[in-house]
């Protein structure tokens, strides 16, 4: 990522009028906000549910985390719009960064037939696989330790 968790809600919480977004002392009070708000909330998988509705519900579902993470900071009158512009900044590269020679090797292991977990996020944001690469098993990966993180099948 560009920042912690923290720091990039912090400094687009401040275009929307958030007071102290930012300051790092407020980064720390969102990391800390969303750090707890992602340990109680339900895992982000949804078993049974069709494929057309996967994409609402897990915007549903980081909505209400930012919620969440932003409640016990006080008011944040314009949290909604402040939403739709970090969910689409966290769907690109705006928000992450890949470590040096991370594609090469990505690409080395395929080669070699190796299964990759992955965030689908970061695929998204980086088209690291094409929509034709032969089928991986992704693993749903967070920065936090998540007892609940099932794998999907993406092709």
């Amino acid at each position: 990522m560009r920042g912690s968790v923290g720091e990039i809600y912090g400094r687009y919480a401040a275009k929307f009028g958030f007071e102290g977004g930012e300051e790092e002392s407020t980064w720390k009070e969102i990391q800390k906000g969303f750090v707890d708000a992602f340990r109680q909330k339900e895992p982000l998988v949804f078993p049974g549910e069709p494929k057309a509705a996967i994409a609402q519900l897990e915007r549903q579902w980081w909505r209400e985390l930012v919620q969440r993470t932003f409640a016990p900071l006080g008011p944040f009158p314009r949290i909604e719009e402040f939403f739709e512009t970090l969910y689409s900044v966290f769907r690109t590269s705006q928000a992450w960064q890949l470590e040096s020679g991370c594609q090469e090797l990505l690409s080395q292991l395929r080669k070699r037939g190796k299964k990759l977990g992955l965030s689908p996020i970061l695929i998204r944001a980086f088209g690291i696989y094409s929509k034709t690469s032969k089928s991986v098993n992704i693993l749903t990966m967070s920065p936090f330790p998540v007892s609940h993180q099932l794998p999907n099948r993406v092709r």
